[in-house]
């Protein structure tokens, strides 16, 4: 069954019933009602959060109105950005809630210099659509070099010279590990890419530890990934993940990749399987590891993902 709101009722028997006001709404049925229409959120009732005797109730309306597609946060010092928090499968079924981030990436083979300009670059960029100026959301720092000195180095030059949340690109743990002791959360907080097969545990210890997001890779296998995501959840306590079933190129890649993006936001908004209800991240920029030839060719496929 697809995901339905609560009723009315079923919330303010759980808020204050108080109506104190100090929501802005004339009673706590009036903001119950703006709750269940996405028009407020539960921290906008301050005696739910800010009174002990409130506490259990406000656990039972945050399980209650989750989404089944859960909102992950990322952010850094100035800027956040959420990713997630969806509902249904269409986006003209509700409102368009956290438009698709999107992401720009360096590496850390690039020059001081380099990695400047293109960091103050990405977060100057702007491009007008529609009466709207739309701007790049975060930063992907990728390691290629394999070196920790290198990749820390790389991640605090683009720290320092942009105000976006960053992405941390490395399936070495003890990168990853350098890079966030560089950041410093909780000022900073990066999404981890990622969590594989392979160093799934390392890198669940590194999230939990610095409390920041983690993405899971599995490309061209949703069992993995889906294990992968259960295990994580529910052995290892995480509860933000963000799922890279992967973009394939190539004979039958194609069909793969909308097939299994598709698969997986049809299970969490219309079964409320909670194994796939993670916000979903996809990375064109891996054709250039799938193909070869002709670069107007690989720049066509990525620009088609």
């Amino acid at each position: 069954m697809p995901w339905k709101p609560p009723a009315p009722i079923d919330v303010y028997q759980l808020l204050p019933k108080t109506n104190c006001g100090k929501c802005g709404e004339a009673n706590c049925m009036a903001f119950a009602v703006r709750l269940i229409s996405l028009e407020v959120k539960l921290e906008d009732c301050p005696p739910l959060i800010e009174e002990d005797r409130f506490r259990e109730s406000y656990e039972k309306l945050r399980k209650l109105l989750l989404p089944p597609v859960k909102e992950v946060e990322l952010r850094s010092p100035k800027r956040s950005i959420k990713i997630g928090g969806k509902y249904v499968l269409f986006r003209h079924e509700l409102k368009y809630h956290n438009p698709t981030a999107i992401a720009i990436d360096v590496d850390d083979s690039m020059e001081v210099e380099v990695l400047t300009r293109r960091a103050q670059i990405i977060e100057g960029f702007e491009y007008e659509y529609v009466g709207q100026k739309l701007k790049l959301d975060a930063i992907a720092v990728r390691s290629v070099t394999g070196d920790l000195k290198k990749f820390a180095k790389a991640v605090s030059v683009v720290a320092e010279n942009s105000s976006l949340p960053l992405i941390l690109c490395s399936t070495n743990p003890a990168l990853v590990e350098a890079a966030l002791e560089v950041l410093g959360p909780p000022y900073h907080r990066p999404l981890i890419y990622a969590a594989t097969k392979d160093n799934w545990r390392e890198m669940a210890e590194i999230a939990k530890r610095f409390d920041v997001p983690l993405a899971i890779a599995a490309p061209g296998d949703l069992d993995m990934l889906v294990s992968l995501a259960k295990t994580l959840s529910e052995g290892m306590g995480l509860e933000e993940l963000v799922l890279d079933p992967g973009c394939l190129v190539g004979p039958g890649g194609l069909s793969y990749t909308v097939k299994a993006y598709s698969w997986l936001r049809y299970k969490a908004a219309y079964d409320l399987w909670k194994y796939a209800g993670y916000p979903l991240l996809a990375t064109p920029i891996s054709v250039w590891t799938q193909m070869s030839g002709d670069p107007r060719d690989v720049m066509w496929w990525e620009a088609i993902l």
